[in-house]
């Protein structure tokens, strides 16, 4: 059990809180594994300066690593963590919690963060429950929370999670949720694959970004990724922005990034409802929202979309979209995307007769 609050340094890890590579020597972590449980309680951590991503990394082998590659890494713990709040901070704690590394970063174009052939069986919890209205950010996934590493070519690669990740009552602005990765950018993820069970529960969400595969991804070269897990946001869960895909939640960065060979197999449920001031809804098979070129990526038969939910669209007529590949995308090549999976939608809609809904097969 670990007290944020009641420690120097707010990362936290089975094997090690943090790891930083020097200016000329790369580290690593090998065929490392870990099991057991691991209770983290993240409220009132004291954030003195914001002069990194994240304030507190939480990982089951590693919170906090720069410039450090792991390879050949499976955790087993389960990981339960409670209450995101700064005390006595005008700046907003954030978390990166996840199976084998909260954070990863890289410490130069040479000292990549890199992670390979990896494997996350432990199921991960957050629950909030603090009554804080700090603007934090909370990165959740199965193996890594965040990688930041800018023009940096890491290779990160080969990583399964089959554990169970529940996210609950989370008063927070902005939640990056995903069975592999919360938020990446400017990288290459290739060969990934997700087993476990996501659901956001309850909680005053202002964006929910949420994939089988990656919450959120920024000029991300996206290949073979797959997810076979149930993708569910639940009937008490409320939202004012909410992407959700089978395999991305979001992914911006226009020229030429690509999603390709990727498929889901999991069936994707969304409930619940809007604030009044909801701004976005974009639910889809594959992805939720898209500026990326897609190509041979399939929503399968087995990856039911179903949406029963109350939403309430302030602005943006044409906000609400729900689509069979993508909810909704701004670029327009496409090579072999397509869905076979049925959509079932119900939207309990309270907003003006000049609102519009679109719901689509593949678009």
């Amino acid at each position: 059990d670990v007290n944020i609050a009641e420690t120097a340094n707010p990362n936290v890890g089975a094997l090690a809180r943090n790891i930083n590579a020097s200016s000329e020597l790369q580290s690593s972590v090998h065929n490392c594994s870990a099991s057991g449980t691991m209770s983290v309680n993240c409220a009132n951590y004291t954030v003195k300066t914001k002069n990194t991503n994240t304030e507190i990394a939480v990982g089951g082998l590693v919170g906090y690593a720069r410039g450090v590659k792991f390879s050949d890494c499976k955790n087993a713990i389960n990981i339960s963590a409670t209450q995101l709040t700064s005390n006595g901070s005008t700046v907003a704690a954030n978390a990166s919690i996840a199976g084998i590394v909260g954070y990863i970063d890289a410490a130069s174009e040479v000292l990549s963060g890199d992670i390979t052939n990896c494997e996350n069986t432990g199921n991960l919890v957050f629950n909030d429950g603090s009554t804080s209205t700090a603007a934090s950010q909370l990165f959740l996934a199965g193996i890594f929370g965040q990688s930041r590493a800018d023009n940096v070519n890491s290779s990160i690669s080969n990583l399964t999670n089959r554990g169970n990740l529940t996210l609950e009552k989370p008063l927070v602005a902005t939640c990056y949720f995903g069975g592999i990765c919360g938020h990446i950018t400017t990288q290459t993820l290739t060969n990934t694959k997700n087993y476990g069970t996501l659901i956001a529960k309850g909680g005053d969400y202002a964006s929910l970004q949420m994939g089988g595969c990656v919450g959120y991804g920024v000029y991300l070269y996206l290949v073979d990724a797959h997810n076979y897990g149930t993708i569910t946001v639940d009937e008490s869960a409320v939202y004012k922005a909410l992407i959700v895909g089978g395999v991305w939640g979001k992914f911006t960065g226009e020229g030429g990034y690509t999603n390709d060979n990727c498929s889901n197999s999991g069936p994707v449920s969304v409930y619940g409802k809007s604030t009044s001031n909801a701004t976005q809804f974009r639910i889809g098979g594959l992805g939720g929202w898209s500026q990326s070129i897609i190509t041979n990526c399939v929503n399968h038969k087995s990856g039911t979309i179903t949406v029963d939910a109350e939403i309430t669209i302030a602005q943006n007529p044409g906000s609400s979209t729900v689509g069979g590949v993508v909810g909704y995308k701004t670029i327009d090549a496409t090579d072999g995307a397509k869905n076979e999976a049925d959509i079932n939608v119900k939207l309990n809609t309270t907003t003006s007769a000049s609102e519009v809904q679109y719901v689509a097969g593949v678009y």
